[in-house]
């Protein structure tokens, strides 16, 4: 086996160990008032019906575990998900939608918990390809950058500054279309970089719809996979 192949295997066997739901929180205080293990957490969010669950349940090699909804809006919590009952190396945090479905107090348990958490590592916003940046998207970005310039300027009180990274989800319905899709892709990134520049440059296009060329996985998940490794040094 190739030393590529050998690290595909290892990264994939950090997600699929029997994940478990640990807990879910709809305040900051019970988060830390819980016992959790002192590992690295990568937090999910987007706008309601992005398609955040389905994600989280490919990342996990599962379909059922996270719940999914078609009404948007289901997840109204943060939600922590252990990839491994054996030997967990990190947490993945689900967290409530916003948006025109979002709702003030689950704003400020997102920025409660992201403002404070010491062991948050990475904020993965994810975004549907074919409708582009929102206004709640672009918000949000402000929000995180100002975040990420705050705790980078004050690291005597935080163990490590997090950062953020896009999330392209639904590719598959941006390939159907007849317009040029790279163009509306580099639409995204360029806007992205206006209003955060702080955020990671690339993006990660996923699909759940769609299988990776020569993998086992849908597209993007690999790669997920890979930031969340490479973001939390697990390897």
């Amino acid at each position: 086996m190739s030393l590529s192949a050998t690290r595909n295997r290892l990264v994939k066997d950090l997600f699929c160990a029997h994940p478990t739901a640990v807990a879910q929180f709809n305040n900051y205080d019970a988060i830390k008032q819980y016992p959790f293990k002192k590992l690295p957490e990568f937090l999910f969010s987007g706008r309601a019906n992005v398609g955040k669950s389905s994600l989280i349940n490919e990342l996990l090699s599962t379909k059922t575990l996270v719940r999914s909804s078609s009404k948007p809006g289901a997840t109204k919590t943060l939600n922590f998900y252990e990839p491994s009952t054996l030997d967990p190396k990190f947490y993945l945090v689900d967290g409530p939608g916003y948006g025109s479905r979002g709702r003030p107090e689950w704003g400020k348990l997102f920025m409660d918990y992201a403002n404070d958490r010491s062991t948050l590592r990475r904020i993965f916003i994810l975004v549907n390809a074919s409708h582009g940046l929102k206004e709640s998207d672009k918000l949000m970005l402000q929000d995180l950058h100002s975040l990420a310039l705050s705790s980078t300027a004050a690291l005597s009180s935080r163990v490590f500054p997090f950062s953020f990274q896009i999330v392209l989800t639904k590719v598959d319905e941006v390939v159907k279309r007849k317009d040029a899709p790279s163009e509306l892709l580099q639409s995204i990134q360029s806007e992205v970089h206006k209003l955060a520049p702080t955020c990671m440059p690339n993006m990660i296009l996923t699909s759940t719809k769609i299988a990776a060329q020569g993998g086992d996985s849908k597209v993007g998940i690999h790669e997920l996979r890979e930031c969340i490794v490479e973001a939390g040094a697990l390897l």
